[in-house]
């Protein structure tokens, strides 16, 4: 019976890898998922330059230069209806690295938002 607990244990924990950790670092369609994260920030880091405005931090920060630098921020009305736990995090990690919150607000109603998180429910296979 021990034995039988152990291994479900270790299933169960086996089981508990992150979304980021499912995938190899190699993999295409994480890396897009980065590069498509990494370029809302570059686009709001330019939208906040124009007005005048700064972020709390340094958004961008571990994006590779290289990558696309504008996304579709602008948010549409009425807005597509995501429920995923990754746009919650997504949001959290948008104020987290600094965006000041009346922007992070609009852009989770963006076409560049939904498309991520869309994207990134496909490849983790989360809804």
């Amino acid at each position: 019976m021990r034995k039988i607990l152990a291994i479900l244990g270790l299933i169960l924990v086996s089981s508990c890898q992150t979304g980021t950790d499912a995938l190899n670092v190699d993999d295409v369609r994480k890396s897009e998922l980065v590069a498509a994260e990494c370029s809302i920030y570059f686009s709001v880091e330019a939208k906040l330059a124009s007005e005048g405005r700064s972020a709390n931090g340094n958004m961008s920060e571990g994006c590779a230069e290289s990558g696309p630098k504008t996304a579709d921020i602008a948010p549409i009305n009425p807005p597509k209806q995501l429920d995923s736990r990754y746009a919650t995090l997504l949001y959290q990690r948008m104020i987290a690295r600094g965006m000041p919150k009346d922007v992070a607000d609009n852009v989770r109603t963006s076409n560049a938002f939904y498309n991520l998180v869309v994207r990134n429910d496909e490849v983790y296979g989360r809804r």
